[in-house]
């Protein structure tokens, strides 16, 4: 059973009963779980890193849409991982490729979803439990935003006294969330139907080629392959080609006017690509540091090459994403610097910054509310923004393209 952290513990108490924390959702609770269980990885005798585990998931993918949720804003959504949009495969894809037993619970019950968790926490077990994001108070989302975004956290144990769950959400420390407001995040989405999946640990010795192999095929068909345009490198070069496209309806200068949806969209691409869990650089340079591991696992030195390759991928990502807000405009530059603050203390601090955390929420609140009226950018200005993101994005779609090509021909054969 998990020790029980008193409401009034110190975060150091809280991080030494609980190993918590990481950089992407998915992959940082998985990280945990396994390392708490004992896991190692075969070829270095430690605990799973993020980027391995991210690679024999399928490592990056790509993902274009605009969405209009009923009651929401304008919502643009970039995908950076393979299956982004379905959290649940990509993570039982790692576990089968590792041959790790799990357990997908669902219902379309609260009771019954209370009784699978408390069930997991009475026998000692995490879990990875599938949530509304605007649902959890820490995030501090604005109320528009509910039942619009999915998000995975993992559940590590539980104040009975205080009736509150101690969640792994990417913080060094445990995130604190009453009992009954969790169980309103989760089900709050449906589609969820409260899923909560249980990992236990692999009862052979795992197979690390096959699954490393495996997860290699799997994101490279997702990038090269997709099923429709709006996914794999295809989604980028539908991008870039909207972005700046003045006759078509689904173009930018039509859909993100000047003023608050266009705020919006700018700081959506780069949270996308920064600060939504990617660590940086659309997950690149972490898909990067997996295909250095995988060079030595596999023995193919050409993967360290492509490792290279992404690593500049990364970096191309980036000079994109920060020239989405740049700091020439003052509204754009104050938003990224915020987002980055927002994230540098999420990940370094995560509850012991609640007070800072809610402070950069309130001001980029202000910002959103301010383009109202005072539009930070005019719409001659707008086009020639749209225009200069256009011209990076298809330079970045052109260069996904020849890494994924590099990629595919050093698996070639395995």
């Amino acid at each position: 059973m998990y020790d029980v952290v008193r409401k009034d513990a110190s975060s150091m108490a809280i991080y030494q009963a609980l190993r918590v924390g990481g950089v992407h959702p998915e992959t940082a609770a998985l990280a945990n779980i396994l390392a708490e269980q004992g896991v190692v990885a075969p070829h270095s005798g430690r605990p799973f890193s993020e980027a391995l585990l991210l690679g024999i998931g399928g490592g990056i993918g790509g993902g274009y849409f605009v969405f209009e949720f009923t009651g929401c804003p304008k919502a643009l959504v970039i995908g950076a991982r393979h299956q982004w949009h379905q959290t649940d495969l990509f993570l039982t894809g790692i576990c089968e490729r590792l041959g790790m037993p799990l357990t997908i619970r669902e219902t379309t019950s609260a009771k019954a979803a209370a009784t699978h968790l408390r069930a997991a926490l009475d026998a000692g077990r995490r879990a990875i439990a599938w949530v509304d994001l605007a649902g959890l108070p820490y995030v501090q989302a604005p109320s528009d935003w509910e039942r619009c975004w999915i998000h995975v956290a993992g559940v590590v144990g539980a104040d009975d006294a205080a009736g509150e769950l101690l969640l792994d959400d990417r913080g060094p420390v445990p995130w604190r969330i009453d009992a009954e407001t969790f169980a309103a995040a989760r089900a709050a989405i449906r589609s969820n139907k409260h899923r909560l999946m249980l990992v236990e640990a692999p009862p052979a010795a795992i197979e690390l080629e096959r699954a490393v192999v495996a997860g290699l095929r799997a994101g490279v068909d997702g990038l090269q392959d997709p099923p429709i345009k709006n996914f794999g490198i295809a989604a980028f070069e539908k991008w870039a080609s909207l972005i700046a496209d003045r006759k078509n309806k689904k173009g930018w200068p039509a859909v993100f006017r000047p003023g608050p949806d266009l705020l919006r969209a700018l700081a959506a691409t780069f949270h996308a690509v920064e600060t939504n869990g990617t660590g940086g650089g659309a997950l690149r340079p972490l898909f990067a540091d997996f295909l250095d591991d995988a060079a030595g696992i596999l023995r193919v030195p050409g993967l360290g090459d492509v490792a290279a390759r992404y690593r500049e991928l990364g970096a191309a990502w980036t000079a994109f994403a920060e020239a989405a807000l740049p700091d020439a405009v003052p509204t754009l530059g104050e938003t990224r610097h915020l987002l980055q603050e927002k994230e540098r203390l999420t990940l370094a601090r995560g509850a012991d910054a609640i007070d800072d955390l809610s402070r950069i929420n309130g001001r980029l609140r202000a910002l959103e509310a301010s383009a109202e009226t005072a539009h930070p950018l005019s719409e001659p200005e707008s086009l020639d923004l749209f225009a200069a993101l256009r011209d990076r994005l298809e330079d970045i779609a052109r260069e996904e393209r020849a890494a994924v090509a590099e990629l595919a021909s050093a698996i070639d054969g395995l």
